[in-house]
């Protein structure tokens, strides 16, 4: 009787660590072009727009190619937007916009991401 209860728990077992590998090589396979620079933006975010403004008044994009994608309203983008900070080992609970993916690294708010075009575009 012991036996059948323990097959079920080993294939349990065995089903559950495949199910967990596949999630994690998944979020990994994620391939990240580190030759863009990309902004993930909310388009109600008001640091995000307050970003967009110095951007402009800096003409940073004269100087700078950036890929701008809006995550409030863009699924696909929302769901990169995650990948590219579990890349950068960002809680889920410190995950916000604006994010700038730069070099294969993120800058969180609209700060760090101004101070990272800035010199960039300089």
């Amino acid at each position: 009787m012991k036996t059948p209860i323990l097959a079920v728990l080993i294939v349990a077992i065995c089903l559950a660590i495949v199910w967990v590998m596949g999630n994690l090589n998944q979020s990994n396979n994620f391939k990240f072009d580190l030759g863009k620079t990309v902004l993930y933006y909310g388009n109600t975010c008001t640091h995000c727009q307050d970003l967009e403004e110095q951007i402009i008044q800096n003409k940073i994009e004269n100087k700078v190619s950036i890929e701008k994608k809006e995550v409030f309203q863009n699924r696909t983008n929302a769901n990169e937007l995650e990948k590219v900070g579990n890349y950068c080992k960002i809680e889920k609970s410190n995950m916000g916009v604006p994010l700038l993916f730069a070099e294969g690294k993120c800058y969180q708010g609209k700060d760090e991401a101004l101070k990272y075009l800035l010199d960039k575009a300089t």
